[in-house]
């Protein structure tokens, strides 16, 4: 085996996920679904995968401190984006049964044998006048 060879074959990568897109598409709307996405890092060089908690000023996790996304103020999805009255769904689909994609993100990527930690995107809220309005 060269040195590249060699190199690649340990696992180098963190990867940041956004925790938005594969509910805002409709790809994840099952628990099956959050551990297949997971199983897709099984074998691969990937060394930690960091899975983003916050959707603006609401959560995609169960929590009893924060809102979950869909919930609480600012909720009207009647003029919203569908793929975010998916989000809002897929949500309340598992909070019902008391799942969540928190758990299910960090025990399966431990399973497939990488890291796995919750990550906040900072910059993802603005002062109501960052547009000039």
């Amino acid at each position: 085996m060269g040195k590249l060879e060699m190199k690649m074959s340990k696992k180098l990568i963190i990867a940041n996920n956004d925790g938005h897109g594969g509910f805002f598409t409709g790809k994840i709307n099952s628990v099956k679904d959050l551990e297949k996405f997971m199983e897709g890092y099984r074998d691969t060089t990937l060394y930690a995968f960091e899975w983003c908690v916050n959707l603006g000023t609401k959560i995609n996790f169960l929590s009893r401190n924060f809102e979950l996304f869909g919930t609480g103020a600012r909720s009207d999805f009647t003029r919203a984006r569908r793929g975010d009255r998916k989000i809002a769904k897929t949500l309340a689909n598992f909070a019902k049964r008391g799942v969540d994609p928190l758990t299910v993100v960090t025990e399966k990527g431990h399973e497939v044998g990488i890291k796995v930690c919750a990550s906040i995107r900072m910059n993802p809220d603005y002062d109501a006048k960052w547009m000039g309005t």
